[in-house]
């Protein structure tokens, strides 16, 4: 074993302290065992970004133009900036041995092109609205870079640990891509260098590259950035207990309550906003009682709302988890309403599923779910004062979280192609009171648990 030392080391949080007391940590310590490799699909680059995408993120960006931290002429360069940076630093793969390079992810169908474009678009977007009065562009620029290099990550280890690790080996993928985010570094075995694990070390070299900007933030932020560390602890927490009622030999899935408290915590979204925040700290430097309390709010707000894209998720690919045996919440809400039985998931095809699913309002109640979560994040941000209006433009980032519930809900209408469904996708432009209302009273009694 070596280790990957690209970035300098973390003085300001010990990491042996870290590592001994993550509960995350010790359930890691599983045996390595070799990969099942996949065989290649056939690529298609272009997948998710037509012309129509293209015209679709245009006219977004004009529409936000009035909004003071969204300006069309900053906002489309930065985008342009980021996204051309970051393909030099995915192209740069290739310079280290360990790595997989580009090419051959994207051959190879662990990472699409269209993964860090968007994610590349909404970091900008997101980022604007905190930023843009307290960071000049290069700082911006470089959270927008750290958020990119964040959710690509993430996604290309998401593929290999739902599409070919077994347990042992999602667990231990997780064990070093902690290690990046929050140490800089992570171990790889020089002797098992097969292809798998050479794209686990692209996402693990992407890691490091978060890493290395919100370190920066580290003297000047310092208790952000423990709160960075934390919450890169916790999304691992939930993605054990993911993978863990995934392997439960007894077939045996977690409660709603479970899947809502617990493994919604494998969300990107509170390290998403704690990079932006590492910035918005690292410029203020003191904060005072009430503007502490209105990031509390943001935070909470934030983290409500990209919980809510899991369950977005959990609708538009049910059928992948069908497949895979992948936890999803439609599943678990129909098993506690009766709908269906754990000996169904064995004897009833994916197909036939998903329309007893459809027939029994099961998955458009997971949408209202995570509409509920959306509209709970939506009120947190409102509450959150005014004491940071000098400093954030609140308006344009909760219009981005908007057209954030566009993108998720937009497979959607391809599932079903009818009127309701583009009701549904259309619904984020009008007033978000409308979504609110049309969330049922059975749902609506799940909040309890989303504010735990």
């Amino acid at each position: 074993m070596f280790i990957d030392r690209s970035s300098s080391e973390s003085d300001g949080v010990s990491s042996e302290k870290v590592l001994i007391h993550s509960k995350a940590l010790t359930q890691l310590k599983v045996q390595s065992k070799k990969h099942n490799i996949k065989s290649n699909f056939i690529v298609n680059r272009k997948e998710g970004l037509n012309s129509l995408y293209k015209i679709g993120g245009f006219l977004w960006l004009l529409f936000c133009h009035h909004y003071p931290s969204l300006r069309f002429g900053n906002t489309y360069r930065l985008i342009k900036d980021a996204m051309r940076i970051f393909k030099q630093r995915l192209y740069g793969l290739s310079n280290y041995p360990e790595c997989l390079d580009y090419s051959s992810l994207i051959n190879n169908r662990y990472m699409k092109d269209k993964h860090w474009i968007y994610a590349t678009y909404i970091s900008t977007i997101t980022s604007l609205p905190l930023l843009y009065k307290v960071c000049d562009d290069q700082r911006t620029l470089m959270a927008i870079l750290a958020k990119t290099s964040f959710a690509s990550n993430v996604k290309l280890l998401d593929n290999l640990n739902d599409e070919i690790h077994d347990a042992s080996q999602a667990l231990e993928s997780l064990k070093n891509w902690l290690s990046a985010h929050i140490r800089g570094e992570y171990d790889h075995n020089q002797k098992i260098l097969d292809i798998v694990t050479r794209a686990e070390n692209s996402a693990f070299k992407m890691g490091t590259w978060v890493f290395n900007v919100v370190s920066s933030c580290k003297l000047g932020a310092s208790q952000m950035y423990e709160t960075y560390v934390k919450d890169a602890i916790k999304l691992v927490d939930g993605q054990i207990n993911s993978i863990k009622h995934k392997e439960d030999k007894k077939g045996r899935l977690p409660s709603l309550r479970d899947y809502i408290i617990k493994i919604s915590e494998k969300s990107i979204g509170d390290l998403w906003i704690d990079i932006d925040l590492c910035f918005f700290k690292n410029e203020l430097k003191i904060l005072d009682n009430r503007q502490e309390r209105a990031i509390e709010y943001l935070k909470f707000g934030n983290s409500l709302i990209f919980k809510s894209c899991l369950f977005y998720d959990d609708v538009q690919d049910i059928y992948e988890d069908l497949s895979t045996k992948s936890i999803n919440s439609s599943i678990i809400l129909a098993i506690e309403k009766g709908i269906i039985s754990y000996n169904d998931l064995k004897e009833i095809s994916a197909k036939d599923m998903i329309k007893k699913l459809k027939e029994n309002g099961i998955l458009m109640n997971i949408v209202r779910l995570a509409d509920l979560f959306f509209i709970t994040g939506i009120e947190a941000i409102y509450n959150m004062g005014d004491s940071l209006d000098e400093f954030l433009d609140k308006k344009g980032l909760i219009h981005s979280y908007r057209l954030l519930r566009m993108f998720l809900i937009r497979k959607i209408i391809n599932m079903n192609r009818d009127y309701e469904s583009l009701k549904l996708f259309l619904s984020s432009l009008g007033d978000l009171e409308k979504i609110k209302m049309a969330i049922p009273d059975d749902i609506i009694e799940l909040k309890r648990y989303i504010m735990q």
